[in-house]
């Protein structure tokens, strides 16, 4: 897992159709339990939960009774279950919430009243204070759209998929460092091409021989071809390797 604490490290744990594929293995009363590293982590989760049950005729009210978090602003606990909470079981769930290890604020469970209280010292009339997390029980009552969550919060938990596996990129568009070594790479090939072609030119013009620039283009685009084909096998040997820096070590 050290690989993936990279934005656009690749990881098929936590795509869409992972979570499809996990659900449909489990047992009526089983569960898909993940220990997150932070609640943006936990809230992609929530989203990519969401999503997988739309896939299968859920509405978002009815994924959401079908997983619940424990919340700690380090490492909240989320859990997708194979069939709605009972009131027993929302209940025990409920009381946990409120153990010394988990934070209320960062939890959320079905089926529990969201309830709301005046903070300690304070007489504030309009400053009461949600017993569980407010954003995920608007998203279960309807009130607040997935695609608000997914997108309108600032950061990205939009889903991963299989064709776009990147579960730890929490921004929008790749990061600035990946756009500067981007940069810096093509001017970088831009030199290494179009000097040595104005060198040739120049030379042959010397020489009173016809200049081409059709010899440099051939090249350039076996260079283009054999870089695709690359990627492509890249891509498919992650699949077999389970590690893209074996990948990559074989495939070079």
């Amino acid at each position: 897992r050290g690989l993936n604490v990279f934005a656009l490290s690749e990881s098929y744990l936590f795509t869409k159709e992972a979570f499809r594929d996990y659900r449909n293995h489990l047992t009526d009363e089983g569960l898909l339990l993940i220990m997150a590293h932070g609640m943006e982590e936990a809230l992609k989760l929530t989203t990519t939960a969401v999503e997988a049950l739309q896939e299968e005729g859920l509405s978002v009210g009815q994924a959401m009774d079908n997983l619940y978090l424990l919340g700690s602003q380090m490492m909240p606990y989320f859990v997708l279950t194979k069939r709605p909470l009972d009131e027993n079981q929302s209940a025990l769930m409920h009381f946990l919430a409120h153990a010394p290890m988990f934070d209320p604020l960062y939890s959320y469970v079905p089926g529990i009243k969201q309830e709301w209280s005046p903070p300690p010292a304070s007489a504030s009339a309009n400053g009461d204070v949600p017993m569980m997390n407010p954003l995920l029980y608007n998203l279960a009552e309807g009130s607040l759209t997935l695609r608000k969550v997914e997108r309108g919060l600032g950061l990205n938990f939009i889903p991963a998929t299989d064709d776009r596996p990147f579960f730890s990129q929490f921004g929008f568009g790749p990061p600035g460092l990946v756009l500067t070594i981007l940069w810096v790479s093509l001017a970088a090939l831009a030199a290494a091409v179009f000097i040595p072609v104005k060198r040739m030119r120049t030379c042959l013009a010397k020489s009173e021989q016809s200049a081409s620039l059709w010899l440099p283009l051939w090249f350039t685009g076996i260079g283009v071809g054999f870089i695709v084909l690359e990627l492509v096998l890249f891509q498919k040997l992650v699949f077999y390797l389970g590690d893209p820096s074996r990948s990559l070590a074989l495939l070079l």
